[in-house]
């Protein structure tokens, strides 16, 4: 009980205002653009700059792999449904992807099980 009269207390009770007052983010940044501020507001731009590129550039470079790698598993599919192993193979050996290297290894892997 005294712990919800507590609460009733401070919820019905007004604050007071404090010192802190609301500064936009422009005037803080032009406030920090004074002395050797510059420098490190201009270095970090150029580090912000530089991840988005890189982020940019893993993502193209990652949806053209994912294309490439689609294209060489259906023609692999395609060979193997027409008992093509050995073109299969050289396929696989052909691309440099890992995705290559991993068709490869399961081909051989499934022609030695049936070999044996």
């Amino acid at each position: 009980m005294e712990l919800l009269s507590f609460f009733n207390v401070i919820i019905n009770t007004s604050l007071p205002k404090t010192l802190l007052k609301e500064v936009p983010i422009w005037e803080i940044i032009k406030q920090s653009n004074s002395g050797i501020g510059w420098v490190i507001n201009l270095l970090l731009l150029l580090l912000f700059g530089y991840s988005v590129f890189i982020f940019v550039e893993r993502i193209l470079t990652i949806r053209a792999a994912k294309k490439e790698a689609n294209k060489l598993s259906k023609e692999v599919k395609k060979l193997l449904l027409n008992n093509e192993i050995e073109k299969a193979l050289a396929l696989c050996k052909s691309s440099d992807t890992p995705m290559a290297k991993m068709l490869e290894e399961l081909v051989r892997n499934t022609t030695e099980v049936k070999a044996d």
